[in-house]
């Protein structure tokens, strides 16, 4: 496709910015080229077999970006396109072997300089699983934290913490696969997010994905 002067300009910002580990945010107009140039000359440009790419958008636009993200790597230059699915739901959020998987997934990608699309609640649905994760393991029975000596190894009580030990430690092991997802998206590690329609994503009234986590308790003053 043909580039517009400002497109260009747009495009050489983000991409200094996105090399510096500097964020970068831009307003275009509608019809400006925004999903249908800036974004895929980004993921051709920054894609480079070190880092990460991720393009978040909207739920309501995702199969759109994707679709245009096919038709244009789908030519002259082959770029593999993936979709980024988690929900906390699932119960393989927490399956240790699924995460594996998933982080098997994306490590490939960024190796073969793919694009990852996705939406900000999957994000936002697989750090607050991680969250989750760590507060069941804080929040796990004293008695496990006893050197094994002193454990009942007898009767159900030591039956009871044989079974929260083993789920304590798939948690762990869960948490610990999650984290190394994370760290992919990171500074560190060179992650890039592509964020379409920044307005919707970032606005604090809108974009909040909220749910309880840890034992259930009373209310403060329930009471009184």
């Amino acid at each position: 496709f043909v580039l517009r002067t400002r497109q260009v300009e747009l495009i050489n910002e983000f991409a200094d910015a996105a090399r510096n580990g500097r964020s970068s945010v831009r307003q275009m107009i509608m019809g400006a080229g925004k999903t249908t140039v800036v974004g895929p000359m980004l993921a051709l440009l920054l894609a480079d077999g070190e880092r990460l790419v991720m393009q978040v958008v909207p739920s309501a636009l995702l199969d759109m970006s994707r679709h245009v993200l096919r038709l244009t790597f789908a030519h002259m230059v082959r770029k593999r396109v993936l979709t980024l699915a988690f929900e906390r739901s699932n119960p393989q959020s927490g399956d240790v072997n699924a995460l594996k998987a998933l982080r098997r997934r994306l490590q490939s990608a960024r190796r073969d300089r793919a694009v990852v699309c996705t939406t900000p609640e999957v994000v936002k649905s697989m750090m607050l699983k991680y969250v989750d994760l760590l507060s069941a393991v804080e929040g796990a029975d004293e008695l496990l934290c006893l050197p094994r000596d002193e454990l009942p190894s007898k009767g159900q009580l030591a039956r009871r913490l044989g079974g929260t030990a083993q789920e304590l430690a798939r948690k762990e092991d869960a948490a610990d696969v999650l984290r190394d997802i994370l760290l992919m998206w990171g500074e560190a590690q060179g992650g890039v997010a592509l964020l379409d329609e920044v307005d919707l994503l970032l606005h604090p009234l809108r974009s909040e994905l909220n749910f309880p986590i840890g034992p259930r308790a009373p209310l403060p003053m329930l009471d009184q």
